[in-house]
């Protein structure tokens, strides 16, 4: 039996010690499954400025600008624009958003109105 010490830990966010998260390697993967799928469908890009034509990047130097200042620092939101790489991508997007749809539906859960 492997004990929890063998276990090798990159970050703590399932917790640590005896009352680590037993599925971390199921929600590791499937954290590695959705980006991968966000990197193979999309285009991110960010916004471009309508007066300069220049992209609107943050300056990392600004921290009051780009970090929050609650006792849990995380990064302000960085406007950016999703788009499909090609037009076989999108319908593969849409595909599955309709059928994550049905399923919600499916389950009685309010469904997205978009």
């Amino acid at each position: 039996m492997r004990s929890l010490k063998s276990i090798s830990i990159d970050s703590y966010n399932f917790g640590w010690g005896r009352r680590f998260c037993q599925g971390i390697h199921v929600a590791e993967a499937a954290l590695f499954i959705a980006c991968a799928r966000i990197a193979w469908a999309l285009d991110i890009t960010p916004l471009v400025d309508g007066q300069t034509g220049r992209a609107v990047i943050p300056d990392v130097d600004d921290e009051a600008r780009t970090w929050t200042a609650e006792s849990l620092v995380s990064p302000t939101v960085f406007p950016v624009v999703w788009r499909a790489r090609d037009d076989v991508r999108a319908k593969i997007i849409n595909a599955v958003f309709e059928e994550a749809q049905t399923e919600w539906d499916n389950l009685g859960l309010d469904t997205d109105l978009r």
